[in-house]
């Protein structure tokens, strides 16, 4: 009975956490495009690697196979605008692997997507999660 319980207790923990969720606006997204291509403008956004991007922050154990990924979190007060705090804090994520990023070559593949976490008071953290290939032929 203790462990139906105990269970129990946990399934609620994850869906009330999961009800805080939400994904990047059009903005936080727009920055993210913005951010991968100041580093490589010949990139074409790829869908799959959007979905795999999302599948990862919500797995990261589940590490996709992609030559360049970025993975990151940042904490920012409630008022911040998602497009902001993203250019702000992500940009030296990007520019760490700008040159791994520009040697995929032209046509290379990309996807990046992000989560908003809204449980804290007072603060929203954003995970972001970006995947670069070369050119599939």
């Amino acid at each position: 009975m203790f462990f139906v319980f105990t269970a129990f207790a946990f399934l609620l923990v994850s869906v009330a956490d999961e009800s805080f969720k939400s994904p990047l606006s059009k903005e936080g997204m727009k920055a993210l495009w913005e951010l991968s291509k100041d580093c490589h403008k010949g990139l074409i956004r790829y869908p799959e690697f959007v979905n795999k991007s999302l599948e990862w922050i919500n797995s990261p154990r589940d590490t996709p196979n992609a030559a360049v990924k970025i993975r990151s979190k940042v904490c920012v007060p409630k008022t911040m605008p998602e497009y902001d705090a993203i250019m702000s804090f992500f940009k030296g994520q990007f520019d760490r692997r700008r040159q791994k990023i520009n040697s995929l070559g032209p046509g290379a593949l990309f996807g990046c997507n992000g989560i908003v976490n809204n449980r804290r008071e007072t603060k929203k953290c954003i995970t972001v999660a970006c995947l670069f290939r070369k050119k599939i032929r």
